[in-house]
């Protein structure tokens, strides 16, 4: 898509009244499943279909590998070591082999089943029980992945690091979400 000096694609996102997801599909319509735009200074590809999503993560992924490095990850002690932030080099490569080995295995998925389902059956109760009142399900939803992370992480008893970890992940969600100006132009 044509680009805006300075502010790129910005404008294609957010100007159009819609929200950023529903802007991407239309340039996805337009433009097709792969695409390039610029979100300031930041150079995106976007991926908007499953097929070139495979083509991307299983052929090619050495060649998008690489991630911007965001000003969240500044704020928090050590946040660049996480699997999420770190650079694509061997270190990444070692922590996403011990995640998939040790924490995704299907052992140990199967391991924490009743976690989940205690924590699904608690948020059906909250729904059921907000008698026809508007239920803001993203709150339950996130509180359903808190509770679930937290309870597989520090086990079934509430305490202290639980809580203290429940408002760390609600800090990081918050600073990671929208659009931050340093994010957008690093070089201002």
């Amino acid at each position: 898509p044509r680009k805006l000096p300075f502010i790129g694609n910005l404008h294609q996102l957010i100007g159009s009244g819609s929200l950023p997801h529903h802007s991407l599909r239309n340039l996805a319509k337009k433009y097709g499943p792969v695409f390039h735009i610029k979100m300031g200074e930041l150079s995106t590809v976007i991926i908007s279909s499953p097929k070139a999503a495979k083509e991307v993560l299983m052929t090619h992924d050495l060649s998008f590998a690489q991630r911007p490095t965001f000003l969240a990850a500044d704020i928090f002690p050590n946040a660049r070591s996480g699997l999420f932030s770190c650079p694509f080099n061997d270190y990444y490569k070692q922590i996403r082999k011990i995640c998939t080995q040790e924490l995704l295995g299907a052992q140990r998925v199967q391991s924490f089943w009743s976690v989940r389902e205690e924590e699904v059956s608690n948020l059906i109760e909250s729904i059921s029980s907000s008698q026809g009142l508007p239920f803001n399900l993203s709150k339950g939803l996130l509180s359903l992945a808190n509770n679930t992370i937290s309870r597989t992480a520090f086990g079934s008893e509430k305490s202290k690091s639980q809580d203290e970890f429940i408002q760390l992940v609600k800090e990081m969600m918050t600073l990671s979400q929208g659009f931050n100006v340093p994010d957008l132009f690093p070089s201002v």
